[in-house]
């Protein structure tokens, strides 16, 4: 794995000692198809629209989901696995999260400059910008106008990850073009083109695209109401890492924790005794409980900072924050109870001394800004995840709503 952040514009590297791995999301599916089927669960071929306010109703014992073509399904628990931004979970207050934005593409190319059992990551040299604006050829995408202002102020990092030979010679690698966290979100036509002006200038040729990928991720925003009969999880739940778009190992570990609560209410219910409202409290028990929760202030404070961030600043960010020790580090990025490193970051003290060994390591601009920005947006949020005496202010939460009786229709959105 080698991290690049670069002080100048030929850049300097530092080499992490840590595998990487892509996931296969055609193989992921597959897997998760057939555990599906071995359970047999039903599918519908249809959808819900989360915007309707008749799209989920409550009765006493049950709830309803009506789809867009009519179909009505009846259920003890409603669970929304959708993305967070058009769910049938509510929020708990205003929900602006910021986005993060990436293009990627699997290609067979003639040759590249990469080591072929290393991974390039967080690419934030900008040398491959020779002018104050370049107009593409439109390689990826529509041809579009690159500026050096936008590059410097909207900052985007390169993945290149390479996959060894291809078929009938070249070199098979995936590129990705990130925005690592921007609100508004950035378009992919500009990660597009940023990327097609990386690989000129890298003197890459691209034989052909095997696979596209695009990324849309919310990061931050709102947590979900705790006083909902929806369960929400992954996205909707805002496991999503705030500060680095990380998810799938998050939303994983924590549905194991929100089925498990689920699973227990149903097995010690009979038709009479079951409480839908008494199930949604203890999975959202389960799954926001109060370090979740502070863990994850921090983590909001963090994606805060690096969107408000120039390429210069996030170079000098980075280069202080892979200096940490490792279990500090990894500890940031993973950021959720069970996963590998997140014991050095489940307590204030932890997550304090992070933050004053980050402090310490970073350039004095950066260590200007991160104080200046703990102090104009860091709220309430981020003061109570490092300080012990404000762990018992309150979270921001609604009251109770959706839960009136079936024949009133009362749309769990509200």
């Amino acid at each position: 794995l080698l991290a690049v952040h670069p002080g100048t514009t030929s850049g300097t590297c530092t080499r992490i000692a840590k595998a990487y791995a892509r996931v296969d999301r055609e193989k992921l599916k597959d897997r998760a198809m057939a555990g599906l089927e071995k359970a047999q669960v039903r599918l519908l071929r249809t959808r819900v629209d989360g915007s309707e306010p008749s799209a989920v109703s409550h009765g006493p014992s049950a709830s309803t989901v009506r789809c867009v073509d009519g179909t009505e399904v009846r259920a003890k628990v409603i669970v929304d696995a959708s993305n967070g931004m058009a769910g049938l979970s509510t929020k708990a207050g205003e929900d602006n999260p910021g986005f993060q934005i990436a293009y990627g593409a699997m290609c067979d190319v003639d040759s590249h400059p990469f080591k072929e059992d290393t991974m390039l990551f967080m690419d934030y040299r900008t040398d491959w910008m020779t002018a104050p604006s370049v107009t593409t050829t439109g390689e990826f995408g529509p041809a579009r106008t690159v500026t050096a202002e936008a590059v410097e102020n909207e900052p985007t990092f390169l993945y290149a990850m390479p996959f060894g030979e291809a078929e009938g010679g070249g070199r098979k690698i995936f590129f990705e073009e990130t925005s690592l966290v921007a609100r508004p979100p950035m378009d992919f036509d500009e990660c597009k083109a940023r990327l097609e002006l990386r690989l000129k200038h890298l003197g890459i040729k691209v034989r052909s695209v095997e696979e596209e990928e695009f990324c849309y991720i919310p990061m931050g925003g709102a947590l979900p109401s705790t006083n909902q009969r929806v369960v929400a999880i992954g996205a909707s739940a805002g496991t999503v890492h705030a500060a680095t778009g990380y998810m799938m190992c998050r939303m994983l570990a924590s549905t194991l924790a929100v089925s498990k609560a689920i699973a227990s209410e149903l097995d010690v219910a009979t038709a009479q005794s079951f409480s839908p409202e008494r199930a949604a409290a203890a999975a959202y028990a389960a799954l926001l409980p109060l370090e979740n929760r502070l863990q994850r202030d921090f983590c909001v404070f963090g994606g805060e900072y690096l969107m408000r961030q120039s390429v210069t600043g996030l170079r000098g960010f980075f280069s202080g924050f892979f200096d940490l020790p490792d279990e500090q580090w990894t500890g940031f990025l993973a950021g959720w109870p069970g996963l590998p490193g997140n014991d050095a970051h489940d307590s204030w003290e932890k997550r304090l001394v992070f933050g004053i060994n980050l402090w310490i390591r970073v350039p004095f601009a950066v260590k200007l800004s991160l104080a200046v920005s703990a102090m104009q947006f860091g709220g309430i949020g981020f003061f109570r995840s490092v300080l012990p005496i404000l762990h018992e202010s309150a979270f921001q939460e609604l009251p109770m709503a959706g839960l009136r009786s079936e024949g009133e229709r009362v749309p769990a959105q509200l």
